[in-house]
């Protein structure tokens, strides 16, 4: 992301504050882009409501369906806009 020394900094602090951790399993899925499944993995595992993406088209599952919703940026801060 190009992100400066100080953001890096700044953001691995926060992280570091404000993270859950939690335990991923490995899913049993087919998704158009598979490096992008752990960050799926993680998502449902921390009971997210949401994952946040550019890449919304690498989360379509194949013969399945999520319990979580993949949304952009933008549909994002609309979300948040709304509550």
């Amino acid at each position: 992301f190009n992100f400066s020394a100080a953001n890096i900094e700044y953001i691995l602090f926060r992280a570091d504050v404000f993270a859950t951790q939690v335990h991923a399993y490995s899913f049993d899925l087919t998704i158009p882009d598979p490096s992008d499944l752990p960050f799926l993995e993680v998502a449902v595992a921390g009971g997210a409501d949401v994952l946040v993406t550019g890449n919304v088209k690498h989360y379509q599952v194949r013969g399945g369906k999520l319990d979580i919703s993949i949304v952009t940026p933008r549909q994002f801060l609309e979300l948040v806009a709304r509550r």
